[in-house]
């Protein structure tokens, strides 16, 4: 039994997150704790992102979630790009 197939039976966010939200939350949390570590603020930065999730890293790139039925998604992704502005960073992805 892999990880997926345990995630898939036993976990109590079944119902609510899919396992790619939780893929684009921890690219998201990883990406804002790089952020945090950023010494120097008053230049540009640019943080390459890997994951090995292609929805995820789909979203990273471009993300414009419907919200009548991607809520989470799209709370997800505006965070992320407002943290993003906020600290003149620029994504770049990769897989």
């Amino acid at each position: 039994m892999n990880d997926y197939t345990i995630y898939k039976q036993d976990c109590f966010l079944k119902n609510i997150f899919s396992i790619n939200l939780l893929e684009l939350i921890a690219a998201s949390l990883t990406i804002q704790l790089a952020i945090h570590h950023i010494k120097d603020k008053k230049y540009s930065h640019r943080i390459l992102a890997f994951t090995d999730n292609s929805s995820a890293l789909n979203w990273l790139q471009k993300s414009n979630f419907d919200t009548s039925t991607f809520e989470n998604h799209d709370a997800v992704a505006r965070d992320l790009a407002l943290l993003c502005l906020a600290n003149n960073v620029s994504l770049f992805t990769q897989h």
